[in-house]
This record gives C-alpha cells, sequence and structure tokens, in this order.
C-alpha cells in the first residue's frame, strides 16, 4: 500500500469514526440522564461489555491500532449487543400488547399502563445504552478492518454503515407501531369517561408520560420520529354529555332495529301467506280441472 493510498485510508477511518462519535456525543449525556431513572446497576452484562470496549479504546488511542489480539477479546459483542437490543424492543413490545389486550376492559387497561409507567424507561434505558455501546463497537470494528485489510476497507465501512442505518431503522419502525397501540388503547369511550372518570384521566396521563418517553428516547438517538399533539384529558360534564348522547344514540338505533326486524318479520310473514294462499289456489285449480275433464271410460 503507497503512502498516499494509507494517508487516504486513514482520513477515510478517521472520518468514520466521527460519523459516530457525533452521535455518541449527542446522545452521551442526555442518555445518561435516562439511564438514572432506570434500574441500571443491575445490568451487569452492559457494564461488563462497556469495561472491555473501554480497554481497547485505551489500547486504540495509545497505540493508533486494534491489534489482533485486542480484537478477539471483543469481537464476539456484536451479536451480544445485538440480542440485548431485541430483548430490550420485546419487553417493551410486551407491555404494549398487554395494553391492547386490555381493551374493553378500563380496570384492566388501567393495570396495564401502570405497569408500563413502571418498567418502560427501563427498557429504554436498556436499549438505549446498548445501541450506545454498539456504535462504540462500530468504530473499533471499523478501525481494525482499516488496519488489517485496507485494501477492502471501502466496502467494509460501506457494509458497517448499512448495517447499523437498517438496524436504527428497524427499531424506529417497531417503536412508532408501539406508540400508536398506546394511542389507540388509551382512545376511552365516553362511557368510561363518565362512569369511571378518575381512572380515565389515570388513563390518559399515563399514556401521554409513556409517549414523551418514546419521543424523547427517539430524539436522543436520533430517530425519525413523527411528534404528536398530548391526548386530551375530557372535563366531567362533556363525558357525561358525550355519555348521554350515545345513551340516547343507542336507544335510537335500538329503536330502528326493532322497527326494522318488525318489518322484516312482517314482510316473511305475508309472503308466507302467499304461499299458502297460492298453494290453496294451485290444489283448487288442480280439482276443478279434475272435474272439468273427467278420465275416459273404457
Amino acid at each position: 500500500m503507497t503512502a498516499g493510498a494509507s494517508l487516504i485510508a486513514q482520513a477515510a477511518i478517521e472520518a468514520a469514526i466521527a460519523e459516530i462519535k457525533d452521535y455518541l456525543e449527542t446522545i452521551d449525556a442526555k442518555l445518561d440522564a435516562l439511564l438514572r431513572q432506570s434500574k441500571v446497576e443491575s445490568l451487569g452484562e452492559l457494564e461488563g461489555i462497556s469495561n472491555a470496549l473501554k480497554e481497547v479504546e485505551d489500547y486504540y488511542r495509545t497505540n493508533n491500532s486494534v491489534s489482533v489480539t485486542k480484537w478477539l477479546t471483543i469481537s464476539h459483542l456484536g451479536a451480544s449487543l445485538h440480542t440485548m437490543e431485541t430483548t430490550a424492543l420485546e419487553q417493551i413490545s410486551s407491555l404494549v400488547e398487554q395494553l391492547a389486550a386490555s381493551q374493553g376492559n378500563s380496570k384492566k387497561t388501567a393495570e396495564s399502563f401502570q405497569s408500563l409507567d413502571e418498567n418502560l424507561s427501563f427498557w429504554l434505558g436498556n436499549l438505549g445504552w446498548s445501541i450506545w455501546l454498539h456504535d462504540r463497537f462500530y468504530v473499533l470494528e471499523i478501525a481494525h478492518a482499516q488496519e488489517l485489510e485496507p485494501d477492502h476497507f471501502d466496502g467494509y465501512h460501506a457494509s458497517i454503515q448499512r448495517t447499523r442505518q437498517e438496524r436504527i431503522e428497524s427499531v424506529a419502525c417497531r417503536l412508532l407501531r408501539m406508540n400508536d397501540s398506546i394511542r389507540a388503547t388509551a382512545n376511552l369511550g365516553n362511557s368510561v369517561w363518565a362512569t369511571h372518570y378518575q381512572r380515565a384521566r389515570k388513563i390518559i396521563e399515563a399514556a401521554n408520560r409513556a409517549e414523551s418517553s418514546i419521543q424523547r428516547f427517539a430524539l436522543h438517538v436520533n430517530l425519525s420520529f413523527e411528534e404528536k399533539s398530548e391526548l386530551q384529558i375530557r372535563g366531567w360534564k362533556e363525558s357525561v354529555s358525550g355519555f348521554v348522547g350515545d345513551s340516547v344514540q343507542a336507544v335510537n338505533q335500538s329503536r330502528q332495529r326493532g322497527v326494522e326486524q318488525i318489518q322484516k318479520t312482517g314482510e316473511r310473514l305475508r309472503t308466507y301467506r302467499e304461499d299458502r294462499t297460492l298453494a290453496k289456489a294451485d290444489k283448487i285449480r288442480a280439482r276443478r280441472n279434475a272435474n272439468n275433464n273427467p278420465p275416459d271410460s273404457p
């Protein structure tokens, strides 16, 4: 490899590292604040991965190299981090699925939102830390590739960037679907607002907190996420008025269905009578024909 080509490759790796480093600096302080709300101290595996990466990062900064020996100490961590990200997403998905299953029962919906309230920040923090560590891993992987296979560096770098982009977009899509499900579950009917007003308020407040947490997380990790307005808490009078309106509408609809049912029953009876009348007429006609046309004598 010529000196000129080496300088170009070095510039490329520095640019690649800077690109991901900008992302890390963007979320670092904010992510720390997010994680303090969670039970991160129990996540020994993430802490262990962070320490392993730091050791190789220190070596790279000192020696401008990620040697084969050093790379072998962390090469397996990419798969581990992918598993941890997926696990965090599945945990959040499970909480949201419990919400969807509770629709139609406001008591269960309130209980499911309480569970979401207690656990969402923890799993978002878990997911955010996993993404952060995975990007630190990518930086070292890019550096190792440039040192070990400089002739194939461009393709390797492009592959890493594509893989990361697809991974982040997958996370964004899943969180977006979960967010939509949270809003749909919190779309309460007038009967819930009128008969369980305080419960309905708590559901809406919990839904807004959950949506805010997801949107804040998306912002911290540079996910493309449409920001929506908060769900509104209704006034009690408005709720009762809506419930009364629903009740009147239900009575009217029931009355209309009753009228339609009577009409249909009348039509069926009329048709039945007509059919019986026609059948009798056919029998009479047949007898008359038989009397008017007696069989020939032998």
